[in-house]
């Protein structure tokens, strides 16, 4: 099984994401995409089990704990309230 840090390409790319719209901003994206997954497992296949474990997926990525962790980035907290997002609730 291949690693994250066998792929320096994936991980450049993802850095230059980062230093472009913020991790938060990446991370809410995160959220989107899981929950929009979610939601076609569950309506075009219904499978349950497995909708149900990317909405855990979803939901850990939006937890409380990370939120704090970004908020204390002070350029997130700019580039979120420039997206109109609310960290750290």
């Amino acid at each position: 099984m291949q690693t994250i840090q066998d792929n320096s390409e994936m991980l450049e790319a993802l850095e230059s994401l980062v230093d472009k719209h913020g991790i938060a901003v990446l991370m809410l994206g995160l959220v989107h995409i899981a929950d929009e997954k979610a939601e076609h497992i569950q309506s075009n296949w219904q499978d349950m089990v497995m909708a149900d474990a990317w909405r855990k997926v979803s939901d850990a990525l939006i937890s409380k704990r990370l939120s704090h962790a970004l908020n204390r980035l002070p350029a997130e907290q700019y580039l979120a309230l420039s997206y109109g997002l609310r960290l750290g609730q």
